[in-house]
């Protein structure tokens, strides 16, 4: 049986499995490829998945949808994308990264974002946009200041007040930072204040006393270190501690996530150690790491209260996987939040060879952590697709629990950054993350990689809902830092 509404192609065939899966552009809606067990179109499919990329397979398929590839089968599945809205078109190559830094706040019935614009003839610009939840309008852009290049984007929280605080800018530089001028306002914003020296990559939040916590990659010392800021209310920013360090000189990062349980206070931190690159290899030695701090970040420990001697390093930190370069195994650290009962869960992704595969981390009781692959808790008709980068978990209001995700389709000799197959997805889980559900959160277009996830997540004064948003990048990386795109950036709910 085949029929069409409107560009939506459902053909639906006996005795069939799956080989891959797409998404109807016009509609946001879930299909799956599937084929025949046996014919001559299960070859056409299968060896068209293998020496396409996913989106070169859907235009042919597209095109072809009666004929060569009559045995293919798209199954509908549900509708997702309830809100689609266009915050940008001048979006850089990394407009909405890193995934590490809050860039979506809730307050009361507002909700606030950032991202990072590139314009001609003015540089990289920090834009941040209002939604009104009542009324579902959009405020103007408004821009908070210039960065240095794409990797300066924006880190957003809010205090008990209500005040929204930003930082920004840097690649190896001082941070700028600014805080609204009104409670619940990003139309207008004290004067910025600079500090610090080769810094990059914030993680920002506010404690319960409206201190706030800053944690940050330092470049200009002779290994990479992450360190420790703060700025309590009145005073300046103020260097605390170092936190890690990597052993060896050369390129490092920590892509380190933090988040504060709001009953006991206490800083539970995921990272990915980077390290080890040279002109042969870029992270020979990868670590998906954890460590807690009991008391605002002055002393950290392990999860069973073994203490920490800081700066820790990859060899003295709590691991739950290794690998990197050597390993054959590529690694990323996607985020950590905790349920209702405080629990931590912490999300990674490990890629070996063209496929990648994603993580889920429950800390079930001291020193020990349940790690289960995603994929095999999918309902079997998808358990085959690869789950990369992922960009946070988070608990909603009702304690549903969303992780955000990208899924590829490389071949051999393909770089994984920017590829023009990402697509973001989200898995939801209703049962305490026993089983997931798999949704399209992006929208498909087979010229232009949709990547660079950041999903709404909880913080101690952030108004929790029960559907979190999400931004993205529609658009390439770009060849060089301070490229010119014209990207889109999208959010969605």
């Amino acid at each position: 049986m085949e029929s069409k509404r409107g560009f939506e192609i459902i053909i639906i065939l006996p005795e069939v499995n799956i080989v891959g899966w797409i998404f109807s552009a016009s509609c946001y809606t879930e299909f799956l490829i599937v084929r025949r067990q046996v014919g001559t179109t299960s070859a056409f499919c299968e060896d068209n998945m293998n020496s396409m990329n996913r989106r070169s397979f859907i235009v042919a398929l597209g095109s072809t949808a009666a004929g060569i590839c009559t045995g293919c089968v798209l199954e509908k599945r549900q509708k997702i994308g309830q809100d689609y809205f266009q915050l940008s078109d001048n979006g850089c190559g990394r407009a909405t990264g890193y995934s590490l830094s809050h860039k979506i706040v809730t307050v009361e019935d507002k909700t606030h974002v950032a991202w990072l614009d590139s314009v001609a003839g003015e540089g990289f610009r920090v834009r941040v946009r209002t939604l009104n939840r009542a009324s579902g309008q959009w405020s103007p852009s408004h821009s908070i200041g210039a960065a240095v290049d794409n990797h300066g984007g924006p880190a957003l929280t809010v205090d008990s007040q209500g005040f929204l605080h930003i930082l920004y800018y840097p690649h190896g530089n001082p941070f700028y930072y600014r805080k609204s001028k009104y409670p619940n306002d990003a139309s207008s914003w004290e004067p910025e204040i600079q500090f610090g020296e080769g810094l990059t990559y914030p993680t920002f939040l506010c404690g319960p006393d409206d201190t706030l916590y800053l944690t940050c990659r330092n470049t200009s010392t002779k290994v990479g270190q992450l360190e420790l800021w703060t700025k309590r209310p009145g005073s300046d920013w103020a260097h605390e501690r170092v936190l890690a360090k990597v052993r060896y000189s050369g390129y490092a990062a920590f892509s380190e996530q933090i988040c504060m349980d709001p009953s006991s206070y206490m800083l539970h931190m995921a990272l990915r150690f980077h390290e080890h690159s040279d002109r042969d290899a870029y992270g020979r030695l990868q670590r998906i790491a954890y460590m807690q701090s009991p008391d605002f970040g002055k002393t950290w420990q392990r999860s069973d209260g073994r203490k920490l001697e800081l700066p820790v390093t990859s060899e003295t930190i709590e691991t739950l996987s290794t690998g990197g370069v050597e390993f054959g195994r590529i690694m990323q650290v996607g985020g950590i939040s905790l349920d209702s009962d405080g629990t931590p869960h912490l999300v990674y992704s490990v890629r070996e060879g063209l496929r990648s595969e994603t993580f889920l981390a429950v800390l079930h009781r001291p020193g020990h952590w349940d790690q289960k692959s995603l994929a095999s808790l999918l309902p079997e008709r998808v358990r085959d697709v690869s789950l990369s980068n992922p960009a946070g978990v988070t608990f909603a209001s009702r304690g549903k629990m969303t992780i955000t995700a990208h899924t590829q389709q490389l071949v051999s000799g393909e770089k994984e950054w920017g590829h023009v197959s990402n697509e973001v997805v989200q898995l939801i889980s209703t049962n305490h993350g026993k089983s997931f559900e798999l949704h399209q959160a992006s929208r498909p277009d087979p010229n232009t990689a949709n990547w660079l996830a950041n999903v709404e997540r909880p913080g101690l004064f952030h108004s929790r809902r029960n559907k979190p948003g999400l931004i993205y990048t529609a658009g390439p990386p770009g060849q060089y830092l301070r490229d010119i795109l014209s990207n889109g950036v999208w959010w969605v709910l």
